[in-house]
């Protein structure tokens, strides 16, 4: 009976037994994401800012510690963990592809042609006590457009999610 007592009170300590912390948690797999996409355009002080509910994407935390988030776009990277947080680095390629796309876009919609330069991008977020996500996603590119050089600005990209895992 002492015994068990001892491997008990050692699970606890260690944080593996019925009292173990809410990190000990696998966030692996795909989660379904809510929030709010926030686009901020800064061209010679002319400031212009959408912000849109998106409530169609989900982000896959693979085994090896890769990430995918799917939605009418993609972008992948790589994740870690500590207790509570994740962060991610996303991979240069699809945060290039993601600019390019949204540069057609824009240019087939106005006319105007765009040249974004990644500049920084990041994943990072907090697992939840209740077993959901909070989190978001942030590209911020630098803007060129080639019939006016001196037209230099940012782009800011910017997706606030809640996630709860996908049934």
């Amino acid at each position: 009976m002492k015994a068990i007592r001892f491997f008990r009170s050692l699970l606890w300590v260690l944080g593996v037994g019925v009292h173990a912390p809410a990190f000990a948690v696998d966030i692996t797999g795909t989660w379904d994401l809510r929030g709010t996409l926030q686009i901020d355009a800064n061209v010679k002080n002319e400031k212009v800012s959408t912000k849109a509910a998106f409530n169609n994407s989900t982000l896959v935390f693979g085994a090896k510690n890769n990430f995918l988030i799917d939605g009418n776009y993609q972008l992948s990277g790589t994740w870690s963990r500590k207790k509570l947080a994740f962060q991610g680095v996303l991979n240069s390629v699809s945060v290039k592809t993601f600019l390019a796309n949204m540069a057609t876009d824009l240019s087939a919609k106005s006319g105007l042609i765009v040249k974004p330069v990644v500049s920084a991008f990041s994943l990072t977020g907090t697992e939840l006590t209740n077993g959901t996500l909070n989190g978001e996603w942030l590209i911020i590119s630098k803007i060129t457009f080639p019939a006016y050089p001196k037209d230099v600005g940012v782009l800011r990209i910017n997706y606030r999610f809640s996630g709860q895992r996908a049934k």
